[in-house]
C-alpha cells in the first residue's frame, strides 16, 4: 500500500490584555508535494472543539471542494484527502484554507449551491447577492481559480463582521514517477545492488522483479527454466522530495544471459524498467612468465701495463780518445826502442 503524506495544523484561540478574543493561527510541520493516488491527511487542533467542525476548502485549478471535519472532544481533527480522489486531480499547486466558527459556533462564510442551478458561490451568511464584495464564485462559469480563489475567501474571513478564523496552507500534486539507475554488466556469482530514486513517499512500497530477457510466458512447450528474482522494498527518506529504494540481487543461479528489471508501485500506480546483463566470470589466463636471460658476468679486461721504455743509454762522448792514442804511441814508441 501507499503511504500518507500530511499537512498539520494548529488552530489556537487567545486572548491579549483586554482586546476582545482574537483569533491566531499557526501551523506545523512541512508540506511536501503528493504524488497523483496518494493519500493526504490535514490534521490540527481546533480550540474548543466546535460544534459544526472545521471546514476544509481547496482550490487548485478546475479544482474545488469543500468538507467539514468532526473535531473530537480533545479538539484534535484528522481530514483525508483520499487516493482515489487525488487521482483524479492535475499536476499542479493546491491551496487550503481550514476554517474555523469560532465564538457563535457557526460558519459565517458559507458555500451557496442552490441560488444558481450548476454554480457555487461562496458568500457571507445571510447574504443573496450574486455579485459584489460578500460574494464569489468557486464553481461554474466565471469561476475563481486555485490562488485567486483562495484570496477571495481569506478576504471574506478577514471582514470585520464575521468571526470565524482559518489557517492557510498549499501543496502540490506531481505525477508519479521511478527511476531505475543504470546497470553495469554482472559477473554470475557475484552479488549487486539495484538503486534508483522516485517521488513516492517515504515507506511507499515498491515491487521488484526480475526475469530472463530470454523468458517467454506465452509458450506451452516445455521450456528451459529461466532464471530471476523478486521481492519488495520500501522507499527510503532522501532530499527535497527526492527518495530513494534499493535491492540486493544474488546472481548464484542466474545463467549468463540478458534481464529485465521492473520496479512497480501499487498505490499509486507505476511501474519502471531496465535491462542488465549476466555474464560469465572467465579468469583470464595469465601469460607465462618469461625468465630474463642471465645477464653475463663480465670479466673485467685486465689493466694493461703501460710498457716502460728503458732509455737508451746515453753514448758517452769520446772525451778520452786523444789520451788513448798518446798512451797507445807511448806503448809502441817504448816498445820500438827496446828492439833496438
Amino acid at each position: 500500500m501507499g503511504c500518507w503524506r500530511k499537512i498539520c495544523a494548529l488552530l489556537i484561540i487567545f486572548a491579549i490584555l483586554v482586546v476582545p478574543v482574537m483569533a491566531g493561527t499557526q501551523a506545523t510541520g512541512s508540506l511536501q508535494a503528493i504524488t497523483r493516488g496518494e493519500s493526504l491527511y490535514i490534521e490540527g487542533y481546533a480550540h474548543g472543539s466546535p460544534g459544526p467542525g472545521v471546514a476544509i476548502w481547496i482550490f487548485g485549478f478546475n479544482f474545488y471542494q469543500r468538507e467539514t471535519q468532526y473535531v473530537e472532544s480533545d479538539g484534535r481533527f484528522t481530514y483525508e484527502l483520499p487516493g482515489a480522489a487525488t487521482a483524479r486531480m492535475n499536476p499542479g499547486q493546491y491551496f487550503v484554507v481550514v476554517q474555523h466558527p469560532m465564538m457563535n459556533d457557526r460558519f459565517d462564510v458559507v458555500e451557496d449551491t442552490t441560488t444558481t442551478p450548476g454554480t457555487t458561490y461562496v458568500r457571507i451568511r445571510g447574504t443573496t447577492g450574486i455579485s459584489g464584495g460578500d460574494v464569489f464564485i468557486a464553481e461554474g462559469p466565471g469561476r475563481l481559480q486555485s490562488a485567486s480563489a483562495a484570496e477571495a475567501l481569506i478576504r471574506l474571513l478577514d471582514s470585520q463582521t464575521i468571526d470565524d478564523t482559518y489557517m492557510r496552507m498549499n501543496f502540490r500534486i506531481e505525477e508519479p514517477w521511478i527511476t531505475i539507475t543504470p546497470i553495469s554488466p554482472v559477473y554470475a556469482g557475484r552479488t549487486f545492488e539495484i538503486t534508483g530514486t522516485t517521488n513516492l513517499a517515504p515507506g511507499s512500497n515498491l515491487i521488484i522483479e526480475i526475469i530472463s530477457s530470454a523468458f517467454d510466458p506465452g509458450k506451452k512447450e516445455a521450456q528451459e527454466i529461466y532464471a530471476g528474482t523478486s521481492g519488495i522494498v520500501s522507499v527510503v527518506q532522501g532530499e527535497a522530495d527526492i527518495n530513494s529504494f534499493s535491492f540486493s540481487v544474488d546472481t548464484t543461479a542466474f545463467k549468463p544471459d540478458g534481464y529485465i528489471v521492473t520496479v512497480e508501485s501499487i498505490e499509486p500506480s507505476h511501474m519502471a524498467s531496465a535491462t542488465f546483463y549476466v555474464i560469465e566470470y572467465t579468469e583470464t589466463p595469465r601469460e607465462p612468465e618469461i625468465e630474463a636471460p642471465a645477464t653475463p658476468k663480465t670479466t673485467p679486461e685486465p689493466i694493461a701495463e703501460e710498457e716502460v721504455v728503458k732509455p737508451e743509454p746515453e753514448e758517452t762522448p769520446v772525451v778520452f780518445a786523444p789520451l788513448l792514442f798518446l798512451i797507445v804511441g807511448v806503448v809502441l814508441f817504448i816498445c820500438g826502442k827496446r828492439k833496438k
